[in-house]
């Protein structure tokens, strides 16, 4: 099931956990709260991108061999203003 993130809404004043916002796991198919479990205000869902887990990890993908392999150039910091392509 997803995971929904909720906050208080627009204009209300609410409580540190609305404010913040808080997680509610419930099916799609659902209505979320519509109050804050805490203080009884008014909330509203937060768009919140999905955590999405690929089987490349960031050090692999852009490694040196990776982006030569791709076409891509990388530039290195030799300092003093001075950047070399590689």
């Amino acid at each position: 099931m997803p995971t929904y993130e909720y906050c208080a809404a627009e204009g209300e004043k609410g409580c540190p956990a609305c404010n913040v916002g808080f997680d509610v796991v419930h099916r799609m198919s659902e209505p979320g709260p519509a109050l804050c479990p805490r203080c009884g205000g008014k909330v509203m869902r937060r768009f919140t991108p999905p955590g999405l887990v690929t089987r490349y990890n960031e050090k692999s993908t852009l490694s040196d061999a990776n982006l030569k392999r791709h076409g891509f150039k990388t530039l290195r910091n030799e300092g003093g203003g001075r950047f070399r392509v590689t």
